[in-house]
């Protein structure tokens, strides 16, 4: 029983240790001088770039995110293996499909363009304020 659990754990961590054992002297020294919030932003981007910046679950599975967001890159992580504010979705999906989906504070536009991907709504609407983000509305 004990020699299983074991073997799991080895197994579970061998991807872990894999890249202890390929990083660099300076990355692990970067690594350790980060605050939480830039650990966040950096691990959310390996995340995006391991998942090809595709949502790889969840509602808005295949949807394609622009890594130059307005509103954080701390969140694409999240967003990419469809975990992003999972309440809000469960919810949003509960009462798709939608003729027309409302985003009042839009962001970068991840509900809007994730429902018209997803084909869960006919048309989105999306308001914000600051030419800077309807500019990232429009990308994505």
């Amino acid at each position: 029983m004990i020699e299983e659990f074991i073997k799991k754990e080895i197994e579970y961590f061998k991807p872990m240790l894999q890249r202890q054992k390929e990083a660099t002297q300076e990355a692990r020294e970067a690594w350790r001088k980060e605050t939480v919030a830039q650990r966040l932003e950096r691990v959310s981007l390996e995340t995006y770039d391991l998942c090809k910046g595709t949502v790889s679950q969840g509602l808005l599975k295949g949807l394609q995110l622009n890594r130059d967001t307005w509103w954080g890159k701390s969140d694409l992580g999240a967003q990419c293996l469809g975990l992003y504010e999972k309440e809000i979705l469960d919810f949003i999906s509960a009462q798709a499909p939608f003729d027309t989906f409302l985003d009042i504070g839009a962001a970068d536009g991840y509900y809007a363009v994730g429902l018209l991907h997803a084909k869960m709504a006919r048309k989105a609407i999306c308001f914000e304020i600051s030419e800077e983000r309807q500019r990232a509305i429009n990308e994505n």
